[in-house]
Protein backbone atom coordinates (compact mmCIF):
# COMPACT_ATOMS: atom_id res chain seq x y z
CA UNK A 1 0.00 0.00 0.00
CA UNK A 2 2.88 2.32 0.71
CA UNK A 3 4.22 2.09 -2.61
CA UNK A 4 0.95 2.42 -4.01
CA UNK A 5 0.96 6.00 -2.38
CA UNK A 6 4.64 6.92 -3.57
CA UNK A 7 3.60 6.05 -6.94
CA UNK A 8 0.89 8.35 -6.85
CA UNK A 9 2.74 10.96 -5.46
CA UNK A 10 5.52 10.87 -7.81
CA UNK A 11 3.21 10.31 -10.56
CA UNK A 12 1.43 14.19 -9.74
CA UNK A 13 4.66 15.76 -9.01
CA UNK A 14 5.83 14.61 -12.65
CA UNK A 15 2.43 15.79 -14.17
CA UNK A 16 2.67 18.73 -11.81
CA UNK A 17 6.07 19.59 -13.57
CA UNK A 18 5.40 19.03 -17.16
CA UNK A 19 2.38 21.47 -16.51
CA UNK A 20 4.67 23.99 -15.38
CA UNK A 21 7.30 23.49 -18.40
CA UNK A 22 4.64 24.03 -20.93
CA UNK A 23 3.07 27.31 -19.26
CA UNK A 24 6.78 28.11 -18.87
CA UNK A 25 7.41 27.27 -22.71
CA UNK A 26 4.40 29.30 -23.64
CA UNK A 27 5.06 32.13 -21.37
CA UNK A 28 8.50 32.30 -22.79
CA UNK A 29 7.77 32.17 -26.22
CA UNK A 30 4.56 33.27 -27.03
CA UNK A 31 4.30 36.12 -24.48
CA UNK A 32 0.88 36.65 -22.64
CA UNK A 33 -2.40 36.40 -24.83
CA UNK A 34 -3.34 39.85 -24.88
CA UNK A 35 -6.71 41.23 -22.81
CA UNK A 36 -9.57 41.12 -24.58
CA UNK A 37 -12.16 44.20 -24.04
CA UNK A 38 -15.96 43.67 -24.61
CA UNK A 39 -18.58 45.74 -25.59
CA UNK A 40 -20.11 47.37 -22.73
CA UNK A 41 -24.06 45.97 -23.86
CA UNK A 42 -22.70 42.42 -24.29
CA UNK A 43 -24.81 40.08 -22.18
CA UNK A 44 -24.39 36.53 -21.80
CA UNK A 45 -20.49 37.10 -21.43
CA UNK A 46 -18.19 33.75 -21.14
CA UNK A 47 -14.33 34.50 -21.46
CA UNK A 48 -11.95 31.52 -20.21
CA UNK A 49 -8.58 30.61 -20.64
CA UNK A 50 -8.38 26.72 -22.61
CA UNK A 51 -5.11 24.01 -23.18
CA UNK A 52 -3.06 25.36 -20.46
CA UNK A 53 -3.59 29.40 -21.50
CA UNK A 54 -2.92 28.91 -24.80
CA UNK A 55 -6.22 29.93 -26.29
CA UNK A 56 -8.75 32.61 -24.55
CA UNK A 57 -12.20 32.02 -25.61
CA UNK A 58 -15.06 35.06 -25.55
CA UNK A 59 -18.42 34.29 -26.40
CA UNK A 60 -21.08 36.88 -25.78
CA UNK A 61 -24.23 38.42 -27.34
CA UNK A 62 -25.10 41.76 -28.07
CA UNK A 63 -28.53 42.98 -29.28
CA UNK A 64 -27.49 44.78 -32.90
CA UNK A 65 -29.96 44.27 -35.72
CA UNK A 66 -28.07 42.51 -39.01
CA UNK A 67 -25.88 42.86 -40.26
CA UNK A 68 -23.74 43.86 -37.32
CA UNK A 69 -21.12 46.49 -38.44
CA UNK A 70 -20.35 48.00 -34.88
CA UNK A 71 -19.13 44.73 -33.21
CA UNK A 72 -16.44 44.06 -36.08
CA UNK A 73 -15.32 47.75 -36.06
CA UNK A 74 -15.13 47.44 -32.47
CA UNK A 75 -12.48 44.73 -32.34
CA UNK A 76 -10.86 45.96 -35.84
CA UNK A 77 -10.32 48.93 -33.86
CA UNK A 78 -9.25 47.31 -30.82
CA UNK A 79 -6.80 45.07 -32.34
CA UNK A 80 -5.58 47.81 -35.14
CA UNK A 81 -4.73 50.21 -31.91
CA UNK A 82 -2.41 47.57 -30.46
CA UNK A 83 -0.54 46.91 -33.73
CA UNK A 84 -2.73 44.27 -35.25
CA UNK A 85 -3.56 43.28 -38.68
CA UNK A 86 -6.13 42.57 -40.77
CA UNK A 87 -5.62 39.45 -42.35
CA UNK A 88 -7.50 38.36 -45.99
CA UNK A 89 -8.90 34.98 -47.01
CA UNK A 90 -5.87 34.39 -49.00
CA UNK A 91 -3.65 34.75 -45.64
CA UNK A 92 -6.45 32.17 -44.01
CA UNK A 93 -8.91 29.92 -45.09
CA UNK A 94 -11.14 30.54 -42.09
CA UNK A 95 -11.98 34.34 -42.89
CA UNK A 96 -14.77 34.95 -45.07
CA UNK A 97 -14.52 38.32 -45.78
CA UNK A 98 -18.27 38.45 -46.13
CA UNK A 99 -21.59 37.28 -44.91
CA UNK A 100 -22.19 33.89 -45.48
CA UNK A 101 -25.53 31.61 -45.20
CA UNK A 102 -25.80 28.21 -44.23
CA UNK A 103 -28.01 25.49 -42.90
CA UNK A 104 -27.04 24.58 -39.52
CA UNK A 105 -28.23 20.64 -39.37
CA UNK A 106 -26.43 19.82 -36.43
CA UNK A 107 -29.56 21.29 -34.61
CA UNK A 108 -33.93 19.76 -34.58
CA UNK A 109 -34.90 21.81 -36.13
CA UNK A 110 -32.28 22.92 -38.76
CA UNK A 111 -32.18 26.86 -38.96
CA UNK A 112 -30.05 29.10 -40.70
CA UNK A 113 -27.17 31.02 -39.87
CA UNK A 114 -25.68 34.24 -41.28
CA UNK A 115 -22.27 34.28 -41.00
CA UNK A 116 -18.87 36.77 -40.91
CA UNK A 117 -15.72 35.87 -39.49
CA UNK A 118 -12.85 37.97 -39.67
CA UNK A 119 -8.99 37.93 -38.41
CA UNK A 120 -6.12 39.54 -37.01
CA UNK A 121 -2.13 38.92 -36.51
CA UNK A 122 -0.23 40.06 -33.83
CA UNK A 123 2.63 42.69 -34.63
CA UNK A 124 5.14 39.88 -33.26
CA UNK A 125 3.46 37.01 -36.00
CA UNK A 126 2.59 34.61 -32.55
CA UNK A 127 -0.88 35.19 -32.18
CA UNK A 128 -3.99 35.20 -34.06
CA UNK A 129 -7.60 36.71 -33.28
CA UNK A 130 -10.78 35.20 -34.77
CA UNK A 131 -13.69 36.61 -34.40
CA UNK A 132 -16.85 35.10 -35.94
CA UNK A 133 -20.46 37.21 -35.74
CA UNK A 134 -23.67 35.02 -36.60
CA UNK A 135 -27.14 35.40 -36.59
CA UNK A 136 -29.81 32.99 -36.44
CA UNK A 137 -32.88 32.83 -38.78
CA UNK A 138 -36.21 33.27 -36.91
CA UNK A 139 -39.38 31.27 -38.18
CA UNK A 140 -40.26 33.63 -40.49
CA UNK A 141 -37.38 33.68 -42.19
CA UNK A 142 -35.44 37.03 -40.79
CA UNK A 143 -32.12 36.80 -38.68
CA UNK A 144 -32.59 37.85 -35.41
CA UNK A 145 -31.69 41.08 -34.08
CA UNK A 146 -29.20 39.46 -31.52
CA UNK A 147 -26.02 38.62 -32.85
CA UNK A 148 -24.11 35.60 -30.96
CA UNK A 149 -20.17 36.58 -31.25
CA UNK A 150 -17.22 34.63 -30.79
CA UNK A 151 -13.50 35.50 -30.34
CA UNK A 152 -10.34 33.41 -29.39
CA UNK A 153 -7.04 34.24 -29.11
CA UNK A 154 -4.79 31.52 -30.46
CA UNK A 155 -1.03 31.03 -31.14
CA UNK A 156 -0.23 31.39 -35.00
CA UNK A 157 -0.22 28.40 -36.88
CA UNK A 158 3.62 29.08 -37.23
CA UNK A 159 4.04 29.09 -33.15
CA UNK A 160 1.52 26.00 -33.51
CA UNK A 161 3.44 23.78 -35.40
CA UNK A 162 6.89 25.00 -33.15
CA UNK A 163 4.98 24.02 -30.28
CA UNK A 164 4.53 20.76 -31.63
CA UNK A 165 0.11 20.85 -32.04
CA UNK A 166 -1.79 21.90 -34.64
Amino acid sequence: MRWLRTSLVGLLAVAGLAVAAVGTLRWVYLGPLPRVDIPTEAFHVDCHLRFLGFYRDCVFRIDEPYPSASVMEFFGTFLENKGWTRMTAADDHWISDSWIRFVDATVTPERVVDQYTASWQSPSRRHRAMLGVRYYESPSGLPLATAQVMLRMEPSLSSRLFLGFK
